[in-house]
């Protein structure tokens, strides 16, 4: 049939904030996030509907129709689980876990430590790069480091803001609800803020490092995505 695109959006209804900000970052109480069209053969529409039961069965959760992201223990080291979830290639960003499946599956291996002081910022482009090749082949991809928190994360959440122009604070906040555990150390959420202002030409910073710890990001979680 004739490819279409389809159009996702879901909304984020963000709370009056609690505390007294130094810069004005969010104008609308209600946000409505609008995602890149992806080509479909099919017509009926897309949603993202987000299996929390994946999270506690398989150590990953489904961000969007082409991304898993997860931790070591779980999907990662069973083919029979990746298969059934069709994943098709492999982000594993740990120290020393090595690539079980690369006879079976496509891998890129980037070896980061989850050091506040390292510059994952280097390797933005090439994740970024391997997980849109991942959505031109029509497959699927698990992104891994040990935990699930806070390298691999940080790749998924600089993959967004790249790759569908959104802000820091829409990639995080859906990125979050999708999987509650995740936390990127505050080295790697300042590099996010970098990549946020060459994006948006020097505009203002939508988050701080400080709203992780004030909760403040976990405020505007969307509670369910639009039709899902």
């Amino acid at each position: 049939s004739t490819s279409t695109e389809q159009v996702e959006h879901f909304t984020i209804n963000l709370p009056p904030r609690r505390r007294s900000l130094e810069k004005k970052r969010v104008q609308q109480r209600n946000l409505t996030i609008p995602i890149a069209p992806i080509p479909t053969t099919s017509k009926k529409k897309m949603t993202i509907k987000i299996d929390k039961s994946l999270s506690v069965m398989h150590n990953m959760s489904r961000i969007d129709p082409c991304i898993y992201l997860g931790g070591q223990d779980g999907a990662a080291m069973s083919l029979d689980t990746l298969r059934s979830y069709g994943i098709t290639h492999i982000l594993n960003v740990t120290m020393k876990m090595g690539n079980h499946f690369d006879d079976k599956l496509t891998y890129l291996r980037i070896q980061i430590p989850d050091l506040k002081g390292y510059d994952i910022s280097k390797h933005f482009r090439a994740a970024n790069e391997f997980i849109i090749k991942v959505r031109l082949t029509g497959g699927k991809v698990l992104v891994h480091c040990r935990a699930g928190q806070s390298r691999s994360a940080t790749l998924v959440i600089a993959h967004l803001m790249m790759f569908r122009k959104w802000s820091l604070l829409k990639a995080y906040c859906h990125v979050k609800e999708c999987r509650p555990v995740i936390k990127p150390n505050p080295g790697f959420f300042n590099q996010l803020r970098k990549l946020e202002l060459e994006i948006n030409d020097g505009k203002e910073n939508t988050m701080e490092v400080s709203d992780l710890s004030h909760g403040y990001a976990n405020e505007m979680l969307a509670t369910t995505p639009l039709d899902g």
